[in-house]
């Protein structure tokens, strides 16, 4: 049994986000012009590291299935291929397609070849980024690549058996790309991506929220990212409140039933300054 780390882009993705879930049979798959595609060197039963190129490896698994090559001569082949089996992945296919016509301008003969294989994948609870042990699978180009080297592939292990924690020096307003995909994976674990587009600060960076904390990261979306903007979560007063050094911040009108969840600068003038003091003492 081999190991193969794969690599994905999620500025292929319609959407720009990779769906990351547990899935018996998760779909991957991958394409060459004039060659054959990488997949085709893998076999039932290896293992798959699946990684996104910006950070690290996110989930395992094995391979259950391997499909047939496909070749692709013209783009009319293509596009037959994509009406027929009702393809939804159109960033994809239409850089796919680019692809093959820009050859063809100087190939009166390519092929495009084309492959889909099946994993059992299984998302890890914490992701494990391009580190120093296996910082060398990050200049990978390959979409995917046979891992060879003993020592990288026990530094994986080991990670997977027992992930690392990150030790907490001070609070940053800045996410971390380890929180943010560890965050993606323990919430793709648990809701439909699709309801959701980014994690974003609780309490608003503009007033000093901390970014590197779990407690102050939400999954956001569309509708809540507009309504949310730098308003100031009501909680965050309510708790102060109790506070016998932060009180004196709380202003009564903040804690009022009326009160939206969500206080704004614009109805509430100084409630940004209130809770930028608040965060300052508590930091």
């Amino acid at each position: 049994m081999k190991t193969f780390l794969i690599k994905r882009n999620p500025d292929f993705t319609t959407h720009g986000v990779l769906v990351k879930r547990n899935v018996v049979n998760k779909e991957f798959s991958e394409s060459r012009i004039n060659g054959f595609p990488f997949s085709n060197k893998l076999n039932i039963g290896d293992k798959i590291l699946v990684s996104e190129t910006s950070y690290g490896i996110y989930a395992y698994g094995n391979v259950t299935k391997v499909d047939e090559i496909i070749e692709f001569k013209s783009v009319n082949e293509i596009l037959n291929y994509t009406e027929k089996n009702k393809i939804k992945d159109v960033k994809y296919w239409y850089n796919l397609i680019l692809r093959f016509k820009q050859k063809k301008e100087n190939d009166n003969n390519p092929v495009l070849r084309f492959q889909k294989y099946f994993i059992e994948q299984k998302l890890l609870n914490r992701t494990i980024p391009f580190f120093e042990e296996i910082k060398s699978l990050k200049e990978i180009q390959n979409s995917i690549y046979e891992v060879k080297d003993l020592e990288i592939l026990k530094s994986i292990d080991s990670f997977i058996k027992k992930p690392r924690s990150i030790k907490l020096e001070k609070f940053d307003s800045k996410i971390p790309n380890s929180l943010r995909m560890d965050l993606y994976s323990l919430f793709n674990q648990k809701y439909n991506i699709s309801t959701w587009i980014d994690i974003d600060h609780f309490i608003p960076k503009s007033v000093g929220g901390p970014g590197n904390i779990a407690e102050n990261l939400v999954p956001v979306g569309f509708s809540l990212n507009r309504y949310k903007s730098n308003a100031i979560p009501k909680g965050l007063f309510y708790h102060a409140n109790k506070n016998k050094e932060l009180k004196k911040y709380v202003k009564k009108e903040y804690l009022k039933e009326n009160t939206p969840n969500y206080i704004s600068n614009k109805d509430f003038k100084s409630s940004n300054e209130d809770a930028r003091k608040i965060i300052d003492l508590v930091k």
